[in-house]
């Protein structure tokens, strides 16, 4: 085990994945992702976050959009409609 990149605390872990400390904290309790416990301290590897991050990546369903309007059932005015951007 290589000990080249820098131990995260809740406070930057949480930063790194746009989540607020409350949510990391609440998966840590959980064990949702692996941490390190030092002492009182609750660690994060670098490369545990950027993993996770790997995980719950949704891929794109190849750059394809679904025209909305009454040829697939969508009626206009629908509220769905001002949700949904075409390019």
């Amino acid at each position: 085990m290589e000990f080249d990149r820098k131990l995260l605390d809740v406070t930057e872990a949480a930063g790194l994945c746009h989540l607020k400390v409350s949510t990391l904290r609440r998966w840590v309790g959980a064990r949702r992702l692996p941490f390190v416990k030092l002492g009182r301290r609750v660690l994060f590897r670098h490369e545990d976050i950027k993993e996770m991050i790997e995980q719950n990546l949704v891929p794109a369903l190849n750059g394809l959009a679904v025209p909305i309007g009454k040829d697939n059932g969508t009626e206009q005015g629908d509220p769905v409609d001002s949700m949904v951007q075409m390019k």
